[in-house]
């Protein structure tokens, strides 16, 4: 476990919903041309002192109810467990007593993923009940295509999980017809109905103010969900927020 902390939700369908985020390590992707904004999240070897090792399920809850209380007396509906690449955990014996327990506890889970790492739906049925925000790569991050969208994958998770979605990171210099095409394109892939949020490339005030306009617009003319990235916009440059 990289970190545990409560916050709110600063982008996507849940966007100012109050949630306790668990973000977890490693991830199966590189993207080069995209660096990761959690690089302490997936860089084993500069970070992983950090990294917290729990022994049971317990220990991680009661992480999380210290996390809430440091800031709130009142606990929150969501848990969003993020990375890294999450779902690279999720046939580990712990995670899944901590999911089921999360679920007992009336929490609404969002998981935020790739979309590439294949989920046994049917001998794990509990992991149906999450919400899967799918932020499928595109051609900017430099991952080569098959590694980067999964069909296959996308489409499991459609047909199988309580609600999913899809969340593309969009900057000023790639708004064009070819962004426009490849989202489209990836859309054609999956068989369900599913929406479609585009939101601002930039970890900083500065970097988002740059590009926001321009994501707007694009999601004004081809009827995309805007998302914006409020813990960037009230933080700025900051983690655990």
């Amino acid at each position: 476990v990289v970190e545990i902390f409560y916050s709110l939700q600063g982008e996507g369908r849940y966007i100012g919903h109050p949630s306790v985020f668990l973000r977890l390590a490693g991830c199966n992707l590189g993207c080069p041309g995209f660096p990761c904004d959690t690089p302490r999240a997936i860089d084993a070897r500069r970070y992983s002192a950090g990294w917290d090792r729990f022994e049971s399920a317990d220990e991680i809850i009661e992480s999380i109810n210290k996390a809430i209380l440091l800031k709130t007396s009142v606990k929150p509906k969501h848990i969003v467990i993020t990375g890294g690449e999450p779902t690279l955990h999720f046939s580990n014996h712990i995670f899944l007593e901590l999911a089921q327990k999360l679920l007992c506890l009336d929490y609404k889970i969002t998981v935020e993923t790739n979309g590439t790492i294949d989920l046994d739906f049917e001998g794990t049925p509990l992991l149906r009940e999450f919400t899967y925000a799918m932020s499928i790569k595109l051609s900017n991050s430099d991952e080569l295509f098959e590694n980067r969208v999964k069909p296959s994958v996308i489409n499991t998770y459609a047909e199988y999980a309580k609600e999913c979605f899809l969340k593309f990171v969009v900057n000023k210099n790639n708004i064009n017809l070819d962004i426009y095409d490849e989202i489209i394109g990836i859309k054609s892939l999956i068989k369900q109905d599913i929406d479609i949020f585009c939101m601002p490339q930039g970890s900083t005030r500065e970097e988002l103010e740059i590009t926001a306009k321009s994501v707007f617009e694009f999601c004004s003319k081809y009827g995309f969900i805007y998302s914006d990235r409020i813990h960037i916009r009230v933080y700025g440059k900051k983690d655990g927020v």
